[in-house]
């Protein structure tokens, strides 16, 4: 009996049922620390030269955007060194407040998503955060794409050391100019080519599984415009793969089908949550 090569391509609303922290609700936890003196000089920083005009930023921004504008204010003001330390402050902040957060989650409706996946199949997620790891997906496939990055590998900002295999803690150094470690976490707007080429080939490989999958099922993702690399990527994979492929949206019964009519393929809406599909698994 033929089995399918299933495609998962996982968003922010996968993690959600684990209690995991979205864009704006991390932008709060981050910023509302009040006893922190460093965090209230960066919001003054941040509100000054990355959102002059907006007073408003934290409770209107996305994590993702945030990162994205100091990434890119640090690459064009040549490494500036005080972006750079905002910078790496967020990203290790991320880390921690999701890392907390995940130690109190349950995760049984993963574990059974888990199990129900085949040895043929892909998953692709664009989560920073290690619920799938946590639920012992590492002994069912090998096949887990994290196309932006995780905040358990590490990689030095300095001289671009990187490592997977050691989950990332806070005070890590890097081993060749004993610069500290950051968690690898790619925003969604930064171009991967030319700012974390550690992640590359996860691009190439996703591509190569959507070429050859018989569906693709996209779980808490609404693919929005601003996610330029995920677009070509599926635009590539599907155009490469001879069938007919469905494509299957799970992403609460309100998301927009409009969103998806890019990737000209047969879609399916199911008008489910991705926590009440979990459930269901």
């Amino acid at each position: 009996m033929k089995t399918h090569k299933t495609v998962y391509l996982l968003g922010s609303g996968f993690s959600k049922a684990a209690g995991a922290p979205l864009g704006r609700e991390l932008m709060e936890k981050i910023f509302d620390q009040h006893d922190k003196p460093n965090i209230n000089k960066m919001k003054h920083w941040i509100y000054k030269h990355i959102f002059p005009t907006k007073k408003d930023w934290i409770s209107n921004c996305e994590i993702d955007e945030l990162i994205s504008r100091l990434t890119l204010h640090c690459y064009y003001n040549n490494q500036c060194q005080h972006t750079s330390e905002i910078l790496n402050v967020i990203i290790k902040e991320l880390a921690n407040s999701v890392n907390c957060q995940l130690d109190k989650a349950d995760f049984a409706i993963y574990r059974n998503f888990i199990e129900r996946l085949k040895p043929r199949d892909t998953v692709i997620t664009l989560n920073y955060d290690t619920i799938l790891e946590r639920s012992g997906i590492k002994g069912k496939t090998r096949n887990l794409l994290k196309l932006h990055g995780s905040i358990s590998w590490s990689w030095c900002s300095r001289c671009k050391y990187y490592t997977f295999h050691s989950s990332w803690q806070t005070g890590m150094i890097c081993p060749k100019c004993h610069y500290p470690l950051l968690p690898l976490i790619v925003p969604p707007q930064i171009t991967i080519a030319e700012h974390y080429s550690p992640l590359i080939p996860f691009y190439n490989y996703a591509i190569n599984a959507i070429k050859k999958s018989d569906r693709i099922v996209i779980i808490g993702y609404s693919l929005p415009a601003t996610d330029y690399d995920i677009k070509m990527l599926l635009l590539l994979g599907i155009k490469q793969n001879p069938r007919k492929i469905p494509i299957y949206i799970i992403n609460g019964p309100h998301c927009d089908i409009k969103n998806y009519e890019i990737l000209r393929r047969h879609l399916i809406k199911i008008k489910m949550t991705a926590e009440d599909w979990l459930k269901l698994q």
